[in-house]
């Protein structure tokens, strides 16, 4: 994926995203498999990302399609929240 691909994905998930507009910034740690952690690492130094660049875009990658697979997990429900 270039990194045009990656704005603009990026760009359709913001903008689909019901929380863009309150996004906060939040602190996570995760223990990653020495593979999974060598292969980011790797990535990191052909595109000159960082880990941390990589890995928020696969998260929103991941997460708009999930949110296309499973559409009906984020309907409206009657009273106009999710429930």
């Amino acid at each position: 994926m270039t990194n045009q691909q990656t704005i603009l994905t990026l760009a359709r998930v913001l903008k689909n995203s019901d929380q863009a507009i309150n996004a906060k910034k939040y602190r996570t740690a995760i223990t990653l498999p020495i593979e999974v952690a060598d292969l980011l690492k790797s990535v990191s130094e052909k595109t000159g990302k960082s880990i941390n660049s990589i890995a928020i875009d696969s998260c929103l990658i991941y997460l708009k399609n999930f949110k296309q697979e499973y559409p009906f997990l984020f309907e409206e429900k009657e009273g106009g929240h999710n429930g």
